[in-house]
């Protein structure tokens, strides 16, 4: 997907994937996860999610990565929330100063490999089924090369028939073919909501990084 697109979603406020209250799969599935109440979570291409504060209030570290400055401003006024703003590498960090939360934006192929491999656990709502097909491989591919074994991934997608514009449909097969050379793969559950007039399912995983051979 090219970035335009997406910078464009922003600016004209087309952003009907925007969830204003924290992810229920998150709140219901969190505690079964090893670092549930410590460590750092990353969260990739997080937008102004609500989920980012939630975490935070769970005493972990925060760390975010999203494309639009837009998206990234909007977070921090909207939680009324103050940033300290610098420059790492092609992109630019925005620190809260009140609570552990960092969202660095730009391009999520950009960001440090270091700054992935950091992670505890990374929460992935909308990042997976954001990507086109074409582009899954390598963002996947990102994550089991930076990933410590044992490390989790709490993933949700959406199984739905609409295929006019992301967020994608992303079945289970597909899930695992994408996961299962490097991680294991658990399904934990679902629930159903609308979307784009219909009925979805929202399904949540969680993956494990597999010990090295």
């Amino acid at each position: 997907m090219e970035q335009q697109f997406w910078h464009e979603r922003w600016a004209n406020d087309e952003i009907g994937f925007h969830q204003d209250t924290v992810t229920p799969l998150l709140e219901k599935y969190w505690d079964s996860l090893s670092y549930s109440s410590a460590g750092t979570v990353f969260v990739p291409l997080c937008g102004k999610s609500r989920d980012l504060v939630w975490l935070a209030q769970r005493g972990l570290k925060v760390v975010g990565v999203e494309l639009s400055l837009t998206a990234v401003e909007s977070f921090f006024a909207e939680n009324d929330l103050m940033s300290e703003v610098d420059v790492t590498g092609d992109l630019r960090q925005f620190r809260c100063l009140s609570q552990p939360i960092t969202i660095y934006q730009g391009d999520f192929f950009g960001l440090s490999d270091d700054t992935v491999a950091e992670s505890d656990v990374v929460f992935d709502r909308g990042a997976l089924i954001a990507l086109p097909q074409i582009m899954r491989d390598t963002y996947v591919e990102k994550f089991a090369r930076c990933l410590r074994p044992g490390t989790e991934i709490l993933l949700v997608t959406l199984e739905h028939s609409s295929e006019k514009s992301p967020p994608f449909s992303l079945q289970e097969s597909e899930v695992r073919d994408l996961y299962e050379n490097e991680f294991s793969v658990l399904r934990l559950g679902e629930n159903t909501d609308e979307f784009r007039g219909e009925m979805a399912m929202n399904v949540i995983y969680r993956l494990t990084k597999k010990s090295e051979n």
